[in-house]
């Protein structure tokens, strides 16, 4: 039986804390919008790819989420541009699934939150865990080349569209690529050429929140997702993060619950189709 989520603490709304916190460190982008207000959260930048134009939370009451709802939905949708609706159990907006499909958006399969205590004791367990990858390696991004590597593994394992791709770089090249950012990247790479990426968000709530875990095809199943992942713990852990959370599909849970994570709550996106996602 998987361990359970330490007493008082919701890691779910762990997990959607940090990702709000990520979309208001994406409005750096120049010429993004950003409104923040008690009922919502919305980001835009025009960027070709949902990720960088989304809406989170929703705390209205059942007599005006319906208008709210179909308002922004058509407004975002007008724009011709990719954009998700966010919807996490550590929040409200539940009750928002009916409405966001009357407006014709469609759901990914929902996605479990899950988290990690990176005490010393545990990470050294995780490590006893994992095993290394022959010839592979995992560098952190800090220039444009690396980061060019690091995009590519993403359109190779989501099988991306170009417009989709130059969105990115756009967006990671536009926020900097320091040692001293919140947002930290890693390329993992077998025989000199890359084959898997991972993201690392610290907040400043001291979660680090792991994002953009992605292996190219032909170096699946020999554990290179175990191995950036704990790379990826590791570098949060030095960095101070009291906390780590991620969202997981279904088919990754056992991996990390091999490495420790324990789940609690769901969070999923709704996206319009004739956009994409």
């Amino acid at each position: 039986m998987p361990p359970s989520p330490p007493p008082g603490v919701r890691i779910d709304r762990l997990a959607d804390r940090n990702h709000a916190a990520l979309l208001r460190f994406l409005a750096r982008y120049p010429g993004a919008l950003f409104d923040e207000r008690p009922t919502h959260l919305r980001l835009w930048t025009g960027l070709a790819s949902g990720f960088f134009n989304a809406v989170a939370r929703a705390g209205w009451g059942p007599d005006s989420a319906p208008m709210a709802v179909r308002t922004i939905a058509e407004d975002l949708s007008s724009r011709k541009v990719p954009w998700r609706w966010y919807l996490g159990s550590g929040g409200t907006g539940e009750d928002l699934v009916p409405l966001l499909k009357a407006v014709r958006l469609m759901p990914i399969p929902s996605q479990t939150p899950m988290a990690l205590d990176p005490q010393p004791r545990l990470l050294a367990r995780m490590m006893a865990t994992v095993r290394p990858v022959p010839g592979l390696s995992v560098v952190e991004v800090r220039d444009p080349e690396t980061i060019r590597d690091w995009v590519l593994v993403r359109a190779v394992s989501g099988d991306w569209m170009e417009r989709t791709a130059e969105a990115w770089l756009a967006m990671h090249l536009s926020l900097g690529l320091g040692s001293g950012e919140p947002l930290q990247h890693l390329v993992a790479r077998r025989r000199g050429l890359p084959v898997a990426s991972i993201s690392i968000f610290l907040d400043e709530e001291g979660t680090a929140g792991i994002y953009h875990v992605d292996v190219v095809p032909e170096a699946r199943g020999m554990g290179v997702a175990s191995w950036i992942t704990a790379a990826a713990i590791g570098m949060a852990a030095d960095r101070g993060a009291e906390r780590i959370v991620l969202t997981s599909s279904q088919a990754a849970l056992g991996l990390y619950r091999r490495l420790g994570f324990v789940a609690q709550g769901s969070f999923t996106y709704f996206f319009d189709p004739r956009l994409g996602p």
